[in-house]
């Protein structure tokens, strides 16, 4: 039996078809993969950064230099907000809104030189590195 020119084109297009689909799809997983891996890592970063500047309140507070400790917390919670708005990880955004909640009780230690926002800190430190631990697990799995 002869194929005619028109089943051969219909064959020759089904083969092309499913070689384009056979290389595409193993690429687009791929790809969709690498996307929520650097979602991850940028989460981790945005946390590592954050806790670094709090870091730098924490240092501030400990040599009772409440006016820049006040700078520092100032673009902590900034940062803070800027983090919660880009991550897309529910967990972390949840313990970033809520130690958004803190800013204005820390900010108003810090501008009457109350000594309570040590503590305050330390409890929101602990509690942002175990998000950015829980962040940088899941993005591994």
């Amino acid at each position: 039996m002869a194929m005619t020119w028109k089943t051969k084109f219909v064959v020759s297009l089904v083969l092309v078809i499913a070689a384009f689909l056979a290389g595409y799809v193993p690429g687009a997983l791929k790809t969709a993969n690498l996307r929520v891996e650097l979602a991850g890592t940028q989460d981790r970063l945005r946390v590592l950064s954050l806790l670094g500047e709090l870091g730098m309140v924490l240092l501030e507070v400990g040599q009772n230099n409440f006016g820049k400790a006040r700078e520092h917390s100032t673009k902590f919670f900034d940062q803070v907000r800027d983090a919660a708005n880009a991550t897309d990880d529910a967990k972390l955004k949840a313990t970033l809104e809520a130690i958004l909640g803190q800013r204005d009780a820390i900010i108003a230690d810090l501008a009457s030189l109350h000594l309570e926002a040590g503590p305050r800190l330390e409890v929101i430190y602990r509690e942002l590195y175990l998000a950015g631990a829980d962040s940088g697990a899941q993005a591994t799995r």
